[in-house]
């Protein structure tokens, strides 16, 4: 362990590891609060719900991606699933600890983590990120079945269980692959095939895509880590997204959509290029205000 062996964590990694040894996050939030955005509005997991939809710490405390916490609940709800949040007991899942090099500090938290699942009897795991999806995959050793949020939006249009409603009027979308949905975990259909159940989107592929995509620079605990202009991957992903003349980038991945609006404003493009989930897209084209939920899940 490079940390305890008298360390070599560089400056910009030292908050982001502290928090994670502190709080069991790293954004420094506050673990009592890990579920407040929900509002008490969502249910949480029990023992009877189907899926247990695994809110990553980032969609948790990140006031941008908290939007996408709340887009994912309400389609979970629309579409009649069976679900339910975590406690706010368990841990960062580790992933981009672990890459940095904490093996420690990862199998503690992945231990916490094991019990609420082993005392809550969870079998399916749904999650927005792609990074939980493969730790939980490759890294926890237990056969859950783990789906990316896309792959089963994907299946309930196909079962009919998701009517898009909203004509988009041509809007032009492109569509950025994050590594960790497609390189690490084969998927990159099920996305595509959500933005294409969309009437009025034009969908159009960057150059690089699928397989070749780029990487935003989110991984490894690069989202925590200072980087010049110039220096940013996201800044270039940015540049062959506006190259294909959409004016919407979709991805699929709460770090990404981070790297990039932060790339969109440092570029000057964030009034005219906009950034977001494939999961926000569908709940827009299901023309629900996620600031003002349709479902009352209180009794769900």
């Amino acid at each position: 362990n490079v940390y305890s062996g008298g360390g070599m964590l560089p400056q910009s990694l030292r908050a982001f590891v502290g928090s994670l040894s502190a709080r069991g996050n790293p954004w420094s939030g506050d673990q009592a609060k890990r579920n407040e955005w929900a509002k008490e509005k969502y249910p949480l997991y029990s023992p009877d719900k189907e899926y247990l939809f695994w809110t990553c710490c980032t969609v948790c405390y990140d006031p941008r991606n908290t939007r996408l916490a709340k887009a994912t609940a309400e389609i979970l709800n629309l579409a009649g699933v069976s679900w339910g949040l975590p406690s706010v007991d368990v841990n960062c899942c580790g992933e981009s600890l672990k890459k940095v090099g904490d093996a420690e500090l990862f199998e503690r938290l992945k231990s916490r983590n094991l019990e609420y699942f082993k005392s809550q009897g969870v079998t399916k795991i749904i999650t927005v990120s792609p990074h939980c999806l493969a730790s939980f995959k490759k890294d926890y050793g237990e056969d859950y079945e783990v789906l990316h949020f896309s792959e089963l939006t994907a299946r309930l249009l196909k079962e009919g269980k998701l009517t898009p409603k909203k004509d988009f009027g041509g809007l032009k979308v492109t569509y950025h692959d994050p590594c960790y949905l497609g390189r690490h975990s084969g998927i990159y259909d099920a996305p595509r095939d959500v933005l294409q159940s969309l009437a009025g989107v034009e969908f159009v592929e960057m150059e690089r895509c699928r397989e070749q995509s780029m990487c935003c620079g989110g991984g490894g605990g690069g989202l925590w880590m200072e980087k010049l202009k110039g220096e940013r991957l996201s800044d270039l992903r940015i540049e062959e997204a506006l190259a294909t003349g959409a004016s919407v980038l979709a991805t699929a991945c709460p770090y990404c959509i981070t790297m990039f609006e932060d790339s969109a404003r440092t570029l000057n493009v964030d009034e005219r290029f906009k950034i977001k989930d494939v999961t926000e897209l569908l709940l827009e084209s299901l023309e629900v205000n996620i600031d003002e939920p349709v479902v009352d899940t209180c009794s769900v």
